[in-house]
């Protein structure tokens, strides 16, 4: 008889399955549910979106904006992150106009080192509007 025939621990293997089996499922569940929660839903249709009076006239004409920024601005391209949300605020509002959104956001840096690549990653861009993010890593 083997050292392990009476004992009540499952096998290695069985043991395996046991804790995997969940967490795969778990992890299928989360994956399902996840990308809904984060798909913002306007409650008005597109065509009937409209920005703010305050800023109406502030995006006119504009066609490219860059973001320059830290960790929250590079992250911020994945669904949920704000520039991810803001290219889609600007496509419901401004469905006939085409404004690209370039993400300059580097993780870890500080204000400091934005200024050393400000020439590069926003001026030569050439855009119409250039959004500066800090403050995360300044302290």
């Amino acid at each position: 008889m083997s050292p392990n025939a009476g004992s009540p621990r499952p096998k290695p293997r069985l043991r395996q399955v046991l804790i995997r089996l969940p967490i795969a499922v778990i992890a299928g569940i989360i994956a399902f549910n996840l990308p809904h929660s984060l798909i913002p839903v306007f409650k008005e249709s597109v065509s009937q979106a409209t920005p703010p009076p305050e800023i109406q006239n502030v995006l006119a004409g504009k066609r490219k904006i860059v973001i320059v920024g830290d960790s929250i601005t590079e992250a911020g391209k994945y669904p949920g992150g704000y520039v991810w949300l803001l290219q889609r605020y600007l496509n419901a509002l401004y469905p006939d106009r085409k404004i690209e959104i370039v993400n300059a956001g580097i993780s870890g840096n500080k204000a400091t080192d934005m200024q050393a690549r400000f020439q590069k990653d926003a001026i030569d861009q050439k855009p119409d509007l250039v959004m500066i993010n800090v403050g995360v890593n300044q302290c």
